[in-house]
Order: structure tokens, then C-alpha cells, then sequence
């Protein structure tokens, strides 16, 4: 039978994906040109707090495990009754 999708995209784990080196972001992110590695694509949970302060970068704004499982109740929630 039919089933809805419930995809919500990880967006450091699609950068990393689709742009292993990190070039877009270093390119459009002044504040993380000089961050070397994996840590370009998550500064503040990859970085030590004193280092990633020194970026002038802002903190993260949004939880995305939290975002999702909202999402995920959303989506089913709003889905149910749907017929294909």
C-alpha cells in the first residue's frame, strides 16, 4: 500500500555528503575559511568552545534533533487521514 514520506534532511550530514571538503562553505562563509577538516560543517559542536568563539561565528539557533522529532509528529499527525 501507499506510505507517505517522512524524510527531514540532516543538514551536516548532506554537506558532508555532497560537499566533502567543505569548498562551498569555506567559500561563502568568510568566518570559517580557516577551519581546518570535518569542523567547517558543524564549528560548534566540533570545535573547542575557546576556538570556535574566536570565529566570530554565531551559536547555533535551531536543535535539529529536536526540530525533527517535531516534525516527524507533524507530518504523521497531518498525514493520517490521507488517502493516495
Amino acid at each position: 500500500g501507499w506510505e507517505p514520506s517522512y524524510t527531514v534532511f540532516n543538514p551536516v550530514s548532506q554537506a558532508e555528503k555532497n560537499d566533502p571538503e567543505g569548498e562551498y562553505i569555506r567559500e561563502w562563509v568568510p568566518e570559517l575559511r580557516g577551519v581546518k577538516g570535518k569542523a567547517v560543517f558543524d564549528p560548534f559542536h566540533r570545535l573547542e568552545k575557546s576556538d570556535f568563539e574566536k570565529l566570530g561565528y554565531p551559536e547555533h539557533h535551531v536543535d535539529w534533533k529536536e526540530s525533527k522529532e517535531r516534525c516527524m509528529e507533524r507530518f504523521k499527525s497531518d498525514m493520517k487521514d490521507v488517502e493516495p
